[in-house]
């Protein structure tokens, strides 16, 4: 076994000589135990020209999955370390891997050479570039962003068995969960409850393959000026507004009249209510995953 001590700080290289060891808590531990086991099966990942991994350094960002840049041999790849509660997140990673597969066969997405269904990991290519930044966003790059969701939203993927977005059942999942484990918040939950079933019902069912979580972190732009959007554990057949509001609640206002000029999203009512449902699901999913406390769930009950 080879031990690879990768810290929660900056990205670098790590020393492959050293064993893990100043790690911070029980989740740091678990993610360089996680990694070593990974990396020790590269021989099984049916590389050709492949050799032991180096000059691996922990990317940035990433608040599902943990990923990891690194060597091997001629390839240069990304080994993702999936979420340990798929369930928990609404994740459906056989659904996710179908997508990513088809996606790189029509060149929208990194390949993926190995998944472990086991340990919980991916191998895919590393797309070289930068992680768009908000606050470097142009109007050109908010153009090009659209283009391609645009692009995406009317891909055919009537061969592919993506479930549709029910906005309602996969909202009453989170509260649900968030009853059993702060049963003293049960009043107000109940109360987001008639909420969600209220929203629900306002936008029309699509039919549009949908990444779902397009933010600005999740896109990379090439030497080339091409962008590539990764990520799509949450993609799902839904309404394509939901993309377009996702984008827009994570925009600074000054961009924002130029992300609703790039997008052309249409219908003003239809259009509300796509922001008011990806509001509630990423307030919900903040809250599920302690990024942000309950009582901020008051603010959506209206």
């Amino acid at each position: 076994m080879w031990y690879w001590p990768v810290s929660a700080g900056t990205p670098g290289a790590v020393n492959t000589s050293a064993r893990i060891r100043n790690t911070k808590g029980a989740r740091c531990l678990n993610v360089n135990l996680r990694l070593n086991q990974a990396l020790d099966q590269w021989h099984e990942w049916g590389l050709n020209d492949a050799r032991p991994p180096v000059a691996i350094r922990r990317l940035p960002g990433g608040l599902t999955n943990q990923n990891f840049s690194l060597q091997c041999g001629p390839h240069h790849l990304v080994l993702r370390l999936n979420h340990t509660d798929d369930k928990r997140l609404n994740i459906l990673r056989p659904v996710e891997l179908a997508i990513q597969r088809y996606m790189a066969h029509i060149g929208f997405s990194p390949k993926v050479h190995y998944v472990s269904e086991e340990q919980g990991y991916w191998v895919r290519d590393y797309v070289a570039g930068n992680v768009l930044q908000t606050d470097l966003l142009t109007s050109d790059t908010l153009a090009g962003m659209a283009r391609l969701l645009h692009s995406v939203h009317h891909i055919d993927i009537r061969h592919l068995e993506i479930p549709p977005l029910e906005f309602s059942v996969k909202a009453m999942r989170y509260l649900t969960l968030l009853k059993q484990e702060q049963p003293q918040h049960i009043g107000m939950l109940t109360e987001l409850e008639d909420c969600v079933l209220k929203v629900g019902e306002g936008l029309p069912e699509g039919y549009s393959l949908c990444h779902m979580d397009p933010l600005p972190a999740n896109w990379i732009s090439q030497p080339s000026g091409l962008l590539t959007l990764l990520d799509w554990e949450y993609a799902a057949r839904a309404h394509p507004l939901l993309d377009f509001a996702a984008v827009y609640r994570a925009l600074p206002g000054h961009l924002r009249p130029l992300w609703l000029k790039a997008a052309n999203v249409g219908d003003e009512s239809y259009w509300a209510m796509a922001l008011r449902q990806v509001g509630l699901l990423e307030k919900l999913w903040l809250v599920a995953e302690g990024q942000a406390g309950i009582t901020s769930l008051r603010d959506e009950i209206r």
